[in-house]
């Protein structure tokens, strides 16, 4: 990647890990196409991670504008999911082992740990589970975005994230 120049160096560990040591998914990475992907679940991180049982601290618009910009293609809803699954294994790991966890979206660090604190591991087993079932039910003729939109309202309306740890 660095005698071809193609990715730059501020770049280059992310997608390192993104491509898993696939020379060939390193080389054909689009970096405009994977933050326009990422992106949505961001906003859908920020928006479950900043809800609580509070219905004033929760943006709303955001949670469905994410919602709704993650199910548009439904073409590529399984690339979708792939990426929301990344950042879901990378919470987890920070979740488990703390702010040293080897994660894929190395760029996210601080953000995941934040998440991670807020969220809770009980709610990102409960994020794991809905995206299980967006990615059972893609075949069928389901509403995706609705499907999402009960995973964030299962996330926000279940008990309290646990606390963090010390």
């Amino acid at each position: 990647m660095a005698q071809e120049a193609r990715v730059p160096a501020a770049q280059r560990d992310l997608v390192t890990r993104i491509a898993s040591g696939s020379i060939a998914r390193a080389r054909s990475f689009d970096a405009e196409e994977f933050t326009r992907r990422r992106r949505p679940w961001l906003d859908f991180l920020d928006a479950i991670a900043s809800g609580t049982r509070d219905d004033r601290a929760v943006n709303w618009k955001g949670l469905f504008d994410s919602t709704k910009a993650l199910a548009e293609d439904r073409n590529q809803f399984e690339d979708t999911l792939k990426t929301g699954y990344a950042l879901l294994r990378d919470l987890l790991q920070v979740s488990v082992a703390g702010p040293s966890a080897k994660v894929v979206n190395i760029d996210l660090a601080s953000r995941l740990k934040v998440w991670s604190d807020r969220i809770g591991f009980k709610k990102i087993a409960k994020l794991k589970d809905g995206l299980d079932q967006a990615y059972r039910l893609q075949s069928r003729n389901v509403n995706q975005q609705l499907g999402l939109d009960v995973t964030a309202l299962d996330l926000l309306y279940s008990s309290t994230p646990e606390q963090p740890r010390d």
